[in-house]
């Protein structure tokens, strides 16, 4: 064959049509393949609410299948034949009284869809998703005012290989971990305004933008060399660091020379975060790597002097303030200073940092 061995094409053809088959017929392979949620209609008046129910569902399907959806202990709705990367629309409330009591809703065969549309005006909650082929996940909203306090649980796959987007952005009562360490193509993460208090985000990630809440207490980014938009804020969207204990950025700083143009975002200052810890958590034993330092910079060599109390404090208790590569300082300093703070002598705070004057 002009495309590939003919057994390949036969192997893909098969494949296909056993999801296409076994979503019309709604056999045992779909049926198993099932994400789940509640939702509900907020009760007392909806016109004053933030974000008005609607309760469309926005399916978007990785290949050619049927979509189907089942409503609490009901029948399944009509299924819809679709086309791969298609959106298609479904409105749930013909399949109502008006209003939902805490119904739970099934979306048949989800692990081949690539997009289930934004979540939050179903004030949704209980959440089980089984979507290997997800790109985005979309709960959240950016209206602050936003509140769903039955949403207080989460369950994502174990594998999200395709998933570019997660947004959570005001479920103020999403609290515990996220864990998408396995998602490689992960790119943005909206998360301020939730309920965190940690995410997994996987080694070389190529994410660019990722904002977290006040909760998170911990962070650890490894070779995350496309970030470029990166903040921690608290539910009245001011930045802070006073919740953050552990911070590891294991070679994930980029110098500001790689970037395209004058518009691109400078790199995120990672000594000017940990700075802002330090001084909001003098009295609390820190957890602090900085490997590979290049963009980082500090006003006066004195700022060190924080980091090396705290780094005296942290190792009373098992913590660590490890910092390595190449740092600005922008003032002059004494040679005394240098060899204290950094170079090769075994006394020296960090052997592994270097300092660059300007």
């Amino acid at each position: 064959m002009m495309q590939g061995r003919k057994k390949y094409q036969r192997r893909q053809w098969i494949r296909n049509q056993s999801v296409y088959f076994n979503s019309k017929y709604l056999l045992s392979d779909i049926e198993t393949n099932t994400s789940e949620f509640n939702i509900i209609t907020p009760t007392g008046d909806l016109s004053t609410l933030a974000v008005k129910p609607e309760y469309n569902l926005k399916l978007v399907p990785y290949q050619d299948m049927y979509l189907n959806v089942t409503i609490g202990n009901g029948g399944p709705t009509p299924a819809i034949r679709a086309k791969a990367g298609q959106e298609y629309t479904l409105d749930l409330l013909p399949y109502s009284s008006g209003t939902f009591a805490e119904t739970r809703l099934y979306i048949r065969g989800s692990d081949y869809l690539s997009a289930i549309g934004n979540l939050a005006p179903m004030y949704p909650y209980e959440i089980d998703l089984r979507v290997a082929h997800i790109k985005s996940i979309d709960i959240g909203t950016d209206v602050a005012e936003y509140v769903n306090q039955n949403l207080n649980k989460l369950e994502l796959p174990a594998q999200l290989p395709l998933l570019e987007t997660l947004n959570i952005k005001n479920c103020h009562t999403l609290a515990g971990g996220i864990d998408v360490a396995s998602a490689n193509n992960l790119r943005v993460v909206e998360a301020a305004g939730s309920a965190i208090s940690g995410i997994d985000i996987p080694d070389y990630s190529k994410i660019e933008t990722l904002h977290l809440p006040s909760t998170v207490s911990s962070l650890s980014l490894q070779h995350a060399y496309f970030l470029k938009d990166f903040s921690i804020v608290n539910n009245n969207g001011i930045e802070t660091y006073s919740g953050l204990s552990t911070l590891h950025v294991i070679d994930s700083d980029r110098s500001a020379d790689l970037r395209e143009n004058d518009t691109d975002p400078l790199p995120v200052d990672w000594m000017a975060i940990a700075t802002a810890m330090i001084r909001d958590r003098s009295n609390v034993a820190l957890d602090v790597i900085i490997s590979n330092i290049y963009s980082g910079g500090i006003t006066n060599i004195d700022e060190l002097g924080l980091f090396e109390t705290q780094k005296k404090m942290a190792e009373r208790f098992n913590g660590q303030i490890e910092l390595s590569g190449y740092l600005h300082v922008y003032n002059s300093w004494s040679e005394i200073e240098r060899d204290h703070y950094t170079g090769t002598d075994e006394d020296s705070v960090w052997p592994e940092l270097h300092l660059i004057t300007h």
